[in-house]
């Protein structure tokens, strides 16, 4: 047989394989004709500091979820037109929905596949100061600024089974500039500058659940190519974690399979997605001082083959 033809045949049985072994529930499909639709509803407002009364902080975060999931180019994100006319029709307020009931049937009206909804939990804003310099030989200098902090809670519930599919809570802050001339736009600049940051945290966790396959490997690269792609809400900065699958647990007696281990390779960023397939970096997570950050790891790639199961995870430290 030719080498072409047994490579071609080779991740055609390796797809088909990789199918089966998909879990199902909130996964999605390789094969999905369209990229899903999600609707965001302005989230409520709850304790506001004086300083940011009527600033209307819930609409101000789902615009900027809106935004991060349009750039992300993982969803198609219902326009707020079509949101407000199909509200009128139901009898609802924009931060009004509280029961999943209700959220299922708003999301079919709207033909999404997905409905955000949430809240402002606790908004702070207050004047500080932090220091900077000291750089070589210069002096600590102390400068005036603002600092915000919030919490937001969010709930998403997919449309065609009325049922939450994931729900939380995200903290943040955000230091700013203290302007003596314009106050106000220094409290509002500071939050919205949180707002943001818990935007892009409920965004990273919307990645889609799916499953694929690994289907090509350059080491030398440290890279790998995956079967999901821009159908599956894959986008740029999507990671991945890659395994196979290990010892299985069998019912003494039936001979069921009660579990199957599962050996993790290595984690993958990705770096470049088409309509079909993906491209991600092999790395993983290590410490960066108290925190962890992502790093790129050519060796990793070294590990991977063709045919490895890879699975989308929310970030790149997940357990």
């Amino acid at each position: 047989m030719h080498p072409t033809i047994r490579r071609f045949s080779m991740l055609m049985l390796l797809s088909s394989l990789a199918l089966g072994w998909a879990s199902s529930g909130t996964r999605a499909e390789e094969g999905q004709a369209r990229r899903q639709a999600v609707a965001i509803l302005d989230f409520k407002d709850g304790i506001v500091p004086s300083e940011l009364s009527g600033r209307k902080l819930g609409q101000i975060c789902a615009s900027l979820l809106a935004q991060e999931l349009q750039t992300a180019g993982r969803y198609d994100v219902v326009e707020r037109a079509r949101m407000d006319e199909a509200l009128k029709e139901t009898k609802l307020q924009q931060a009004g929905i509280v029961a999943e009931g209700e959220a299922a049937d708003l999301g079919k009206r709207l033909g999404a596949d997905y409905l955000v909804y949430g809240q402002v939990d606790t908004a702070q804003v207050k004047k500080g100061a932090h220091t900077a310099g000291g750089f070589g030989l210069q002096l600590l200098t102390r400068v005036e600024g603002i600092h915000a902090a919030v919490r937001v809670s969010f709930t998403i519930t997919e449309t065609a089974t009325g049922k939450i599919w994931k729900q939380k809570s995200i903290e943040a802050t955000e230091d700013g500039k203290w302007d003596p001339r314009n106050p106000a736009q220094g409290w509002l600049d500071a939050m919205t500058g949180a707002l943001r940051k818990t935007a892009v945290s409920i965004a990273q966790a919307m990645v889609p659940d799916v499953e694929g396959i690994v289907v090509e490997v350059d080491a030398g690269a440290g890279t790998f190519m995956t079967s999901l792609g821009a159908l599956q809400g894959i986008a740029p900065g999507t990671y991945f974690r890659v395994y196979r699958k290990g010892r299985e647990v069998k019912h003494p007696i039936t001979g069921e399979v009660l579990s199957v281990q599962r050996v993790e390779v290595c984690r993958g960023k990705c770096t470049r997605a088409e309509e079909k397939i993906s491209i991600a970096e092999a790395g993983e997570a290590r410490a960066a001082g108290r925190r962890k950050e992502w790093r790129a790891n050519k060796q990793k790639a070294a590990e991977v083959q063709v045919g490895d199961l890879v699975e989308t995870i929310e970030t790149f430290d997940a357990q």
